[in-house]
């Protein structure tokens, strides 16, 4: 039941990405052009799966970022989680050096263009609420 739940969990955190940018990118902050200077850039599949069966992958084209369930054959670049609990616990928290941890751990293999996993770090960064908001 565990297992079950971390997948649904993964999977909703997957889905709200793209209205996540969208929304960022319709905010009015410094960062807003840095946002649409990535959307426009070369078009790319960067995947997300597990080994208990959670997968799904963005796709960057035409300036909008999509996201679909299931699992892409040649993704540009992949992460691939032990588990959709491993999975998670690092891409929900805030410390950046989780993600490190986890590649060490053996809990995250990456495999792919390393660009398009820098551009998508640097997309949420900027589209993570309340980044920048603050004063």
């Amino acid at each position: 039941m565990r297992k079950q739940i971390d997948r649904i969990k993964l999977g909703f955190m997957l889905s709200m990405v793209p209205t996540l940018v969208r929304r960022a990118a319709r905010r009015q902050t410094p960062q807003r052009a840095r946002l649409y200077e990535l959307l426009g850039e070369a078009p790319f599949v960067f995947q997300v799966r597990t080994h208990d069966g959670a997968a799904g992958w963005f796709e960057l084209r035409d300036g909008a970022l999509q996201f679909h369930r299931g699992v892409h054959v040649r993704p540009d670049f992949s992460q691939t989680w032990r588990s959709a609990s491993d999975a998670v616990k690092v891409l929900a928290s805030r410390d950046e050096s989780a993600m490190l941890r986890s590649l060490e751990d053996g809990s995250c293999r990456l495999g792919g263009r390393f660009a398009v996993a820098l551009w998508f770090n640097e997309a949420m960064k900027l589209a993570r609420p309340g980044q920048f908001d603050r004063h």
